[in-house]
């Protein structure tokens, strides 16, 4: 004989009429690893928790899967951070712009900004003379 509707009676027990009720719904912080049926219980598991700074979302939990992290990408000595990462989102990184040769640094890169770079005047020989010695990052060349 079947056991009614949220019950279910153990493969190993033999006895007619011994239907055992379905346990409690999984709480917030776990999720169904095991559905119910009519031979076994469901079976709740922790759900996993991303290491903050670490790791990040990259799959959601749900009732029946548990949550799913990834290692923070980590930008290197020729990248900034161009947008931080979050609790569900990657950090993302982009490599650092190059002054031309005709430019020179106006201002340092830093963990999460670009450098910038500002065109370097160039003096007419004939008509201009420097006045003011340029940045120590600055080129300077005088076209003749």
């Amino acid at each position: 004989q079947a056991c009614p509707a949220e019950t279910f009676r153990k493969q190993t027990s033999h006895r007619l009429g011994s239907c055992d009720k379905w346990g409690a719904a999984c709480e917030d912080a776990q999720h169904e690893a095991v559905a119910a049926t009519s031979t076994s219980d469901r079976a709740c598991k922790q759900t996993t928790e991303c290491t903050s700074g670490v790791q990040f979302e990259s799959k959601a939990k749900t009732d029946t899967t548990d949550r799913e992290c990834q290692a923070l990408t980590t930008c290197n000595v020729a990248q900034w951070e161009r947008v931080a990462a979050s609790a569900t989102s990657d950090r993302q990184c982009q490599w650092l712009s190059t002054c031309a040769v005709t430019d020179y640094e106006t201002k340092a890169p830093a963990a999460t900004s670009d450098r910038e770079c500002t065109a370097t005047t160039v003096c007419e020989a004939k008509h201009q003379y420097q006045s003011v010695a340029p940045p120590q990052s600055a080129k300077f060349e005088v076209q003749t």
